[in-house]
């Protein structure tokens, strides 16, 4: 049963191409399914399957389409310092049970178009310990001997996003919503790390890639709260801890996002804490669409502070928000329930105040008018090192 369930989330989401490409850019015909390839990508907390297409254009332009995913990240996955065996064995199984549906008459797949990629901050909890990195890959492989394995570099991961999402594929979408050709900010407010940039004049990618993220702030907002006797379930004390961990998003991540400050820039975004805004909003549009529009009122960020602060339980703030309105159908309480347990209440309180700060300086200072959140940002980097190491192998 858990695989039938399973095979539904990953079908039920399919990506296509929405604006129309010129004759220069048509897809090459290929065979049915010779340009499907899966991944995984494995974070800190969570595990990410998707199977997408990659189209080489007639241009040489690489053109990526999603057609299947799991409706979110599976956040029951976690990986923690004690890196037992046991749990080692438990990530390989539940990878293998995702290379079976790859490689199902569904997909065919190949294990040669097959990857399984760790971000690079997979392994900080003991500090990318290679000797953990080596272990952990030798035991998938006992699982599953012929796929491809291996971990993003950190100077390359925020270019490979920006790569990816810029693609055709992807980028076209946002175009789709805007109504034109804008220029493209990408700031993944991640919960190990804040990564993203844009795409340079020359064609290069002008990225950050800053250490620590949502938890690594969070922890301090833990600190303070130890330090000065405050309660979590005490809406003042909620106010001041919201305050700090502002400050220290302002003072020590703000300056180093980098921006294209152009008029009426774009900015998508992507994050656990931008994924749990979104669910918190909109619920039941999360599973059909891959982007959505946020903050079109200058006082959205705040308002959805003000709720966090007012609610210490993720179940009343939820449940309190517009988007369990809109929850009428399985999947969307697939995600609704998801996104609750994602961050814990710390967490959300943490990343609420600092997506605050950021769409404030963004809107007020960089010349920003359109916010969308988009769920191919999480596999942007995904797809565009993968179709890297794919011109490395024959063509079938």
């Amino acid at each position: 049963m858990k695989k039938i369930l399973l095979h539904t989330f990953l079908i039920s989401i399919v990506s296509t191409t929405l604006f129309a490409q010129s004759d220069a850019d048509a897809p090459l015909p290929e065979p049915l399914g010779n340009n499907l390839y899966a991944g995984i990508e494995l974070t800190t907390t969570s595990m990410r399957p998707v199977v997408f297409q990659i189209d080489t254009l007639a241009s040489g332009k690489v053109c990526f389409k999603r057609v299947s995913m799991a409706l979110s990240p599976d956040g029951s996955i976690k990986f923690d310092k004690t890196r037992t065996p046991q749990q080692m064995i438990y990530y390989a199984k539940r990878i293998a049970s995702y290379v079976d549906i790859f490689q199902s008459p569904m997909y065919q797949i190949k294990p040669e178009r097959i990857y399984v990629l760790m971000s690079s901050t997979f392994f900080d909890p003991f500090n990318n310990d290679s000797y953990a990195i080596e272990e952990l890959k030798e035991i998938i492989r006992q699982y599953n001997p012929d796929i491809n394995i291996s971990q993003f570099k950190k100077e390359e991961e925020a270019d490979d996003c920006i790569l990816g999402m810029t693609s055709d594929g992807v980028l076209s979408k946002v175009l789709e919503q805007v109504g034109k050709r804008p220029v493209i900010n990408i700031i993944d407010v991640n919960n190990s790390n804040m990564k993203g940039g844009y795409l340079g004049k020359t064609g290069s990618p002008v990225t950050f890639n800053l250490e620590g993220g949502v938890f690594k702030i969070a922890k301090l907002a833990e600190k303070e709260i130890t330090d000065n006797n405050w309660n979590l379930n005490n809406t003042s004390h909620r106010r001041a801890i919201a305050k700090f961990a502002a400050s220290q998003f302002r003072e020590k991540y703000l300056p180093n996002i980098k921006t294209n400050n152009s008029d009426d820039n774009v900015v998508v975004l992507a994050g656990g804490i931008v994924f749990t805004y979104s669910v918190w909003l909109k619920a039941q549009e999360i599973p059909s669409k891959s982007y959505h529009r946020l903050y079109a009122k200058e006082s959205d960020s705040d308002e959805f502070l003000e709720a966090v602060i007012d609610n210490p339980d993720n179940q009343a703030l939820f449940q309190q928000g517009p988007g369990g309105a809109t929850v009428n159908n399985f999947f969307g309480e697939r995600v609704f329930a998801s996104a609750k347990r994602i961050l814990s209440n710390v967490q959300i309180l943490t990343g609420a105040a600092i997506l605050n700060e950021l769409v404030h300086e963004l809107r007020d200072k960089r010349g920003t008018k359109t916010f969308i959140f988009n769920t191919d940002l999480w596999f942007s980097a995904l797809y565009y090192h993968i179709s890297e190491a794919a011109r490395e192998q024959p063509r079938p």
